[in-house]
């Protein structure tokens, strides 16, 4: 359930604000320019006055104790998978000095922290009134939205690029999920198609593509748990980024704590891609106003190549004092590793952020002694057959 009066939708290009109601008829009736970057906005002032220090007190299953700041207020009815609250480990073997932490998102419910933004978007479509879902996914996208999707009673189309495993394939048909398979060029257009005949376009909105302005909310979570387990803020927090949605909602989550006065500072936000598909990473070196537009090529990290990242990653990292940093096929592959050592086995899309610390190191811009947070955002036991092979060989 929605309380229509707790937050508003702004348009960040033109600061327009349209109220809950009139941004979900725009969208159903398909008026209006939604196809823009919109995001979900607060009144803070209204949170303290209703909730005081209780804000984050609250009940409610998985990410949704926190629904004073997420765009759903049921949380008792909630369709929730117990996403969040997954254990922030203290790094034993690996860091070269740091104050090492990983937050380990590959035990949510299907594996990866997408939960936590498909989660929240899946109840979000429910209370818009859809009854089917579709999404473009490599893999673990896809399988978040499948099993909302049953969990809902929801019908759920996954468009699956054909580089996805056979584990994955499996898994989402047993979701219940019709699984079409195509080629990555190919995904978006099929997505748009059907967001067109009434399907609701689980993680990019179209026309556009545009980012889901509900689901980056769900990942503000993450930023509130790790300042309840650490007990204060990182100086740095480390993030695998494709379009970035996941940075952008965390460095969201630290504002807002900044801003209800829970917290005195924000950490520095790093994105980490691989070489072959920078599009943070090249709009950060060369000071492009916009992120780069890329033909990504062939990576180990398939689950986070992809042509262009999104606006908020970039101005997050910016307004952070962060930075981007590519990083090469062997080093992603030597962090798969590296990780397991930690005891975690994580796919190399998510291992990727071990290999961008030490280049983030070797450049001084983490120092020894930092508190730094990587975020391990998805497990290994979906690994495709290259990664497979390449581990057993």
């Amino acid at each position: 359930m929605i309380d229509p009066t707790r937050y508003r939708m702004r348009r960040l290009d033109t600061e327009e604000e349209l109220s809950w109601r009139e941004y979900c008829a725009n969208y159903r009736s398909g008026k209006g320019d939604i196809s823009e970057i919109w995001e979900v906005v607060y009144d803070y002032e209204q949170l303290v006055n209703q909730f005081g220090n209780a804000i984050f007190d609250q009940k409610g299953p998985g990410i949704f104790r926190f629904w004073p700041l997420l765009p759903y207020s049921k949380s008792e009815t909630a369709c929730s998978l117990h996403e969040g609250d997954t254990p922030l480990v203290k790094a034993r073997h690996y860091g070269s000095g740091l104050n090492l932490y990983l937050k380990n998102e590959s035990v949510n419910p299907t594996g990866s922290f997408k939960d936590r933004y498909d989660g929240l978007s899946v109840n979000v479509a429910l209370t818009m009134g859809f009854d089917k879902l579709v999404c473009a996914s490599t893999g673990n996208h896809a399988l978040s939205v499948a099993a909302y999707a049953s969990v809902a009673g929801m019908e759920c189309l996954s468009i699956v690029a054909d580089s996805a495993s056979d584990q994955v394939l499996a898994t989402l048909r047993t979701y219940g999920a019709e699984v079409r398979v195509v080629s990555p060029q190919s995904r978006f257009a099929i997505l748009a198609e059907e967001a067109m005949a009434g399907a609701y376009p689980v993680g990019l909105f179209m026309p556009g593509p545009t980012t889901n302005p509900f689901g980056v909310e769900g990942y503000k979570t993450i930023a509130y748990e790790v300042v309840e387990q650490l007990g204060c803020v990182p100086d740095a927090v480390i993030f695998p980024c494709a379009r970035g949605n996941g940075l952008y909602g965390a460095w969201k989550g630290f504002r807002e704590l900044n801003q209800l006065g829970v917290v005195e500072s924000t950490p520095r936000m790093y994105a980490c891609q691989p070489s072959v598909a920078a599009s943070l990473v090249l709009a950060y070196e060369s000071r492009q106003d916009s992120p780069a537009i890329v033909d990504p090529g062939k990576t180990i990290a398939d689950a986070i190549s992809e042509d262009v990242s999104s606006q908020q990653a970039l101005d997050a990292i910016r307004q952070s004092k962060g930075a981007a940093v590519a990083v090469g096929e062997d080093e992603i592959y030597k962090a798969v590793f590296q990780l397991g050592r930690e005891g975690v086995f994580s796919e190399p899309s998510s291992a990727i952020v071990l290999s961008g610390i030490k280049q983030l190191l070797d450049v001084g811009l983490l120092m020894p002694q930092e508190t730094v947070v990587a975020v391990v955002t998805s497990s290994g036991f979906k690994s495709g057959t290259q990664v497979l092979e390449r581990i057993l060989a």
